[in-house]
């Protein structure tokens, strides 16, 4: 006989500013449901971000523990870690193989925005649409249904955010370790001064180490600004903050986490004295690898 495994419902929870919308007006409730095209146990709850979300979250969980759960928080703050940290408490689940991440969002230039992604889910004031000089230009709404979301536009949500985390580190190993690797210490055979070639790859590739200190959560003012620069300028969120607390607090990768973070830190960061760089590299190497093994989603696609 034939065995097959039902898949486990998806749900999307965004936490936001649903209190300023009228006609429907949102409801008392502090949340609203939405069902996803053609996929039954799925689903986008909407939750107005001035109710006790943590609380809902927990209660809309109690009856699906198994759920695989995608949850954005409306960013409050200038620390989306922080403004996460009081939600992933209520996503944690007793299953380990549940998928559980939550993602901060703001100023209509997330991959979750109508405004910035045509498959995007979100628009205006609560809203599943999108409007420009008064006239709905995209919408994430189903036409066959009332409080139906377009399956196309829940999919591709879906696929970029369950990836993003582990595709965010897997290109920054790839783009690093071809800088490192291309220096000209990393093809001495002999030991260097680690500090003096640390000087000379700060000065030659500073956003890539300001990505490195950010991902060992190192703390350095000087980088940490010249990260908020190349954000501001690219509209790209360059750092990991979100990665490391999917990671540590819900993903259960926090030991491979911490061992890349610590070979970076003491291993490369503040280590004195000579070193082979090439040795350097490849444990660095096998501390990237056997974290992104730990995360069980695809890379890509």
């Amino acid at each position: 006989m034939t065995h097959t495994t039902t898949p486990q419902p998806r749900y999307i929870f965004i936490i936001w500013s649903c209190w300023k919308r009228s006609d429907p007006v949102f409801p008392a409730s502090g949340y609203e449901t939405w069902q996803v095209e053609g996929a039954a146990q799925d689903r986008l709850v909407l939750i107005n971000e001035q109710a006790d979300y943590a609380a809902l979250i927990r209660t809309l969980l109690a009856d699906a523990p198994h759920a695989n759960v995608l949850a954005f928080l409306h960013r409050r703050s200038h620390d989306p870690v922080k403004d996460l940290s009081n939600i992933t408490g209520a996503l944690k689940s007793p299953d380990a193989a549940a998928l559980r991440k939550a993602f901060a969002f703001s100023d209509g230039r997330d991959y979750l925005y109508l405004s910035a992604n045509e498959w995007g889910l979100i628009g205006n004031e609560g809203r599943l649409w999108y409007s420009s000089g008064g006239e709905k230009t995209r919408s994430a709404e189903s036409l066959s249904a009332p409080l139906t979301v377009k399956a196309a536009h829940f999919n591709k949500v879906w696929q970029y955010y369950s990836q993003q985390c582990k595709r965010k580190i897997f290109e920054f190993k790839e783009e690093l370790l071809s800088a490192l690797w291309t220096s000209p210490a990393a093809n001495n055979a002999d030991a260097v001064d680690n500090q003096d070639w640390l000087s000379v790859f700060k000065k030659e590739k500073p956003l890539l180490y300001a990505r490195l200190l950010d991902l060992a959560n190192e703390d350095s003012p000087k980088f940490t600004q010249l990260l908020a620069s190349a954000e501001q300028k690219g509209q790209e969120n360059l750092r990991f903050g979100e990665c490391r607390l999917n990671m540590m607090a819900l993903n259960g990768a926090g030991k491979q986490y911490e061992r890349l973070a610590d070979f970076i830190r003491n291993e490369i960061v503040n280590a004195e004295g000579p070193v082979r760089i090439a040795d350097s590299m490849r444990t660095l190497r096998d501390c990237f690898d056997e974290l992104l093994e730990t995360l069980p989603e695809p890379t890509y696609p």
